[in-house]
């Protein structure tokens, strides 16, 4: 009965419904922290909202708490996913094509969630995500937006008990934080 419970620990909740991350480690496990990172302006906002689309699709409850950008602008690259432009391609549009775009976001804005994705925009401090988190009924949550040690010991202190936190609330509330 051991065996065949952790056989089954070793299959994913959520499937990233990227090649390279399902091969690499099955998909997003609950109970468990994932951090993608990468260099400034490199599109690691465009990729979480994919990957949060991609787990909505599969029928979760999805969140995603940004630090750094205002609801309307997290909207705007699901809605250039849906459309299959890009953002900078939407703003260069003509204006039939903005103004359908910007129709659809319009309308979806004003819902709470979105397509199963609830975007929050609210905290001012990576020390308010958790309470949100541990307030909502996700099944996997993607925060944009964790500095990592750029500005001396104090703050990759800091960096580090966020984490931790986030580790415990993944595994007390059984979801999947990225």
């Amino acid at each position: 009965a051991i065996l065949l419970e952790a056989m089954k620990d070793l299959e994913p909740d959520i499937k990233s419904g990227h090649q390279s991350i399902d091969s690499l480690i099955g998909g997003w496990h609950r109970g468990e922290v994932h951090v993608l990172g990468a260099r400034p302006a490199n599109g690691k906002t465009t990729w979480a909202m994919e990957l949060a689309a991609k787990a909505a699709e599969q029928g979760f409850k999805v969140g995603v708490a940004s630090l750094e950008m205002p609801r309307g602008r997290m909207m705007q690259k699901l809605m250039a996913r849906e459309s299959g432009l890009n953002a900078h391609e939407i703003s260069k549009s003509d204006e039939e094509t903005k103004t359908k775009v910007f129709s659809l976001m319009k309308k979806r804005l004003e819902k709470e969630w979105v397509g199963g994705i609830r975007i929050w925009d609210t905290p001012t401090n990576p020390f308010q995500v958790p309470e949100l988190i541990t307030r909502s009924d996700c099944d996997i949550v993607f925060l944009d937006y964790v500095q990592f040690g750029l500005y001396g010991q104090q703050v990759r202190l800091d960096v580090t008990r966020a984490c931790n936190l986030l580790k415990v609330i993944a595994k007390e509330r059984n979801i999947s934080i990225v």
